[in-house]
């Protein structure tokens, strides 16, 4: 257990000239963190965490990521989608279409750059494929959109998963979607229905 009560370890050795230097630099730089600390914010946290979506894709540590929701399955290996899907190996960011189609204001297209129209099929954000180094401006305007969600929410999307079709577009970076849409179904007992 840790606990913040002074103690007699290390009192005798004395520090140098630059570990002085250096431990008074983290000192100024934890100060100004401190400073930056908010409080817990409930409200960003409501509902599933879709807001974080984009962030969770760009904190990632690996290059290339795929994302799915936490009650999302994947039925085979999904390595062919890195290594030899022609489409990903194309693009770089590979989208399933929801069951729903484009139903925003058709203003919208001139506003975020972008030429989609009334019969194109909605984003399912439930299954990303992305390489973020080929695709990164797209996943950054993303997040940042996401970051202003109360905003793109209410008057674009009604949920996350358009701020990728119109970030991505909005910066001119290409995405494929694959037209064989994720299936949803149910586990029975021992048997899947879907």
């Amino acid at each position: 257990m840790y606990d913040n009560i002074s103690s007699e370890c290390n009192k005798t050795q004395r520090l140098s000239e630059a570990q002085r230097k250096t431990f008074l630099a983290i000192s100024k730089l934890l100060i100004a963190l401190r400073e930056q600390l908010v409080s817990y914010p409930n409200e960003y946290f409501h509902g599933r965490g879709k807001y974080y979506k984009p962030a969770a894709i760009l904190s990632a540590a690996f290059a290339e990521v795929l994302f799915l929701d936490s009650d999302s399955y994947i039925v085979r290996d999904p390595e062919n989608l890195f290594v030899s899907d022609p489409m990903y190996l194309k693009f770089g960011a590979l989208f399933y279409p929801d069951a729903f189609k484009s139903r925003q204001h058709p203003s919208l297209r001139k506003l975020f750059n972008t030429s989609c129209g009334e019969h194109e099929y909605e984003l399912d954000s439930a299954a990303i494929v992305v390489d973020k180094k080929r695709v990164w401006k797209g996943l950054y305007m993303t997040k940042l959109m996401n970051d202003n969600h109360e905003l793109f929410y209410k008057h674009v999307s009604g949920g996350d998963k358009d701020t990728f079709r119109f970030g991505f577009r909005c910066v001119n970076v290409k995405y494929y979607i694959v037209m064989i849409p994720c299936s949803t179904g149910a586990f029975n007992d021992t048997h899947f229905c879907g």
